[in-house]
C-alpha cells in the first residue's frame, strides 16, 4: 500500500510540475509585457489584486490545457491517413509562439484557437467529428472541405457561437442538419454542399439573419422552411440538387439583396410566387427540373438585372416571358409550355 500511495504522490508531482513550469512561462511572459514583477513587494499593489492576476493566469491554462486536449482527441477520431501531417499536434501547444506552428490552425491574440482550416490539396481527413468539438469555443472559422468525414454534424456545433465561417462542404456527413445551427447568430458564410445530409432545413436557420451565402445544395434534403424569409443579407442561396417538395415559400421574396438564387433540379411543385419578383437584383436565376406548375407570374418582368433565367424541364409550367426582359443581355431556357415573344433571347430546351 505505501509503495502504490509512492507511486501515486510522485506521479501527482510529476502532473502539478509540468502545470507551474507552464504556468511560469506564461507569468514570465507577463511579467515582461508588464513591465514589473508580479512577485513584486510594492505594498502599493495590493495583495489581493497580484493573487487574482495569479489565479486568472492559472484559470487560462486550466483552458489551454482543455484547447489542447480537445485538439488532441479530435486528432485520433478524424486524422485517418493523414494522421502524420497533424504530428505537430502533439507537442507543446498550438498557440504559444513556441517550437513548429500546428498544422491547420490559426491562433487569436489571446492564444486561443480561433481557425481550423483542412482543405483536401493539403490533407485528407476522414471519422466523425467529436462532439468534443463544441468546446472549442474560441473558433471563429471551421473549414473541412473536400474531405471524407462521416456520420452526422454534432448537435454540440451550435455552442461555437462566435463561428462566422463554417464549411463542411464536399464530405459524407449525414442526418438532418442540427437544430443547434440557429444558435450560430453571427454566421456570415455556411457551406454544407455535396454531403448525404438529410430531412428539412431546420426553423431554427432563420436565426441566421448575418448570412450573407449559404449553400446547401447537392444534398437529400426535403423540406424548405419558411424562415429562410428571415435572411435578409442573403446574396447567394443554393438549394439545388436535393429533394425538396412542396411550394416555393412566398417568403423568398424578402430576400432584397439576393443576386443568385439556385433552386434547381428538385421536387418543387405548384407556382412560382409572385413575391419573386421583389428580388430586383438577381442576376441568375435557376428554377428548371422541377414541377412547377401554373403561369409565369407577371411580376418576374421586375427582374431587370438578370443574366440567366432557366425554367425548363417544368412540364405544367404556363404562360409566357415578360416582354420586360427581352431588352436585357439575358440567356432564357423555357420548356414546351412556355412561349417566348420573338424578339426574345429565348431557347426552347425539350
Amino acid at each position: 500500500m505505501f509503495k502504490l500511495l509512492s507511486i501515486i504522490v510522485l506521479a501527482m508531482a510529476a502532473i502539478f510540475g509540468t502545470m507551474f513550469h507552464q504556468l511560469d512561462k506564461r507569468l514570465t511572459k507577463f511579467e515582461g509585457a508588464s513591465g514589473r514583477a508580479l512577485s513584486s513587494t510594492d505594498d502599493t499593489e495590493p495583495k489581493n489584486k497580484r493573487l487574482k492576476m495569479r489565479m486568472g493566469l492559472v484559470e487560462d491554462y486550466l483552458d489551454t490545457t482543455t484547447q489542447v486536449r480537445m485538439l488532441r482527441e479530435l486528432r485520433k477520431r478524424i486524422g485517418g491517413d493523414a494522421s502524420a501531417k497533424l504530428n505537430s499536434w502533439l507537442s507543446g501547444e498550438p498557440c504559444d509562439g513556441e517550437g513548429d506552428d500546428w498544422f491547420g490552425i490559426e491562433c487569436n491574440e489571446n492564444e486561443e484557437v480561433k481557425q481550423l482550416d483542412f482543405i483536401a490539396l493539403d490533407i485528407t481527413l476522414d471519422g466523425k467529428l467529436p462532439d468534443s468539438i463544441g468546446k472549442l469555443r474560441s473558433l471563429e472559422s471551421l473549414r473541412f472541405i473536400e474531405n471524407e468525414l462521416k456520420g452526422a454534424i454534432p448537435e454540440s456545433i451550435g455552442d461555437l457561437v462566435q463561428l462566422t465561417h463554417l464549411d463542411l462542404e464536399d464530405n459524407e456527413f449525414k442526418g438532418n442538419i442540427p437544430e443547434t445551427i440557429g444558435n450560430l447568430v453571427d454566421l456570415e458564410f455556411l457551406d454544407l454542399q455535396i454531403n448525404k445530409l438529410s430531412g428539412p432545413i431546420p426553423e431554427s436557420i432563420g436565426n441566421l439573419e448575418k448570412l450573407t451565402q449559404l449553400y446547401l445544395n447537392q444534398n437529400d434534403l426535403t423540406g424548405v422552411s419558411a424562415s429562410i424569409g428571415n435572411l435578409v443579407k442573403l446574396n447567394v442561396l443554393d438549394l439545388s440538387g436535393n429533394k425538396f417538395q412542396g411550394n416555393i415559400p412566398e417568403t423568398i421574396g424578402n430576400l432584397a439583396d439576393l443576386e443568385n438564387l439556385y433552386l434547381s433540379y428538385n421536387k418543387l411543385t405548384g407556382p412560382i410566387p409572385a413575391s419573386i419578383g421583389n428580388l430586383v437584383k438577381l442576376t441568375q436565376l435557376y428554377l428548371n427540373q422541377n414541377d412547377l406548375t401554373g403561369p409565369i407570374p407577371a411580376s418576374i418582368g421586375n427582374l431587370v438585372n438578370l443574366k440567366w433565367l432557366t425554367l425548363n424541364g417544368n412540364d405544367e409550367l404556363t404562360g409566357s416571358i415578360p416582354e420586360s426582359l427581352c431588352s436585357l443581355e439575358i440567356d432564357i431556357r423555357h420548356g414546351k409550355g412556355v412561349t417566348c415573344p420573338s424578339q426574345c433571347p429565348c431557347t426552347l430546351v425539350e
